[in-house]
């Protein structure tokens, strides 16, 4: 998890609280899973799979680094519709952040499933 979502967290139970669920449905895979899944009786690591043998296009705004309850010059850019849940935060502070970690983490799972990792989209 992204360290400035845990330096974000008020308390150490708060940080252990954030590390036990960042990555549970729907900030992650684990846990139960969306109806799509379970409908086709797909597990996490077969989600996982089909996602890294997939062309994916991750469109990233330059300028989409608002977050009004972080940025004091908050004014009408601001972003109020941004998820600042903590496990969203540990995601990113922004939505280029978000888009930025996303990415990457893409294609630390193509490298780790075996696929190729370069070219388009967000393995490249």
């Amino acid at each position: 998890p992204p360290r400035a979502a845990m330096a974000a967290a008020p308390t150490a139970a708060a940080a252990a609280q954030v590390l036990a669920s960042y990555n549970r449905w729907k900030y992650g895979i684990d846990g139960r899973l969306p109806e799509y899944a379970t409908r086709r009786h797909l597990s996490a690591a077969q989600l996982r799979e089909r996602f890294a043998a997939r062309d994916v296009v991750v469109t990233v705004g330059a300028s989409d680094v608002r977050n009004d309850s972080l940025d004091d010059d908050a004014d009408m850019h601001a972003d109020h519709f941004l998820d600042k849940t903590a496990a969203a935060m540990m995601q990113g502070r922004n939505r280029r952040q978000r888009g930025e970690f996303f990415v990457e983490s893409v294609r630390r799972m193509r490298a780790n499933t075996g696929g190729d990792g370069g070219g388009g989209g967000a393995g490249g």
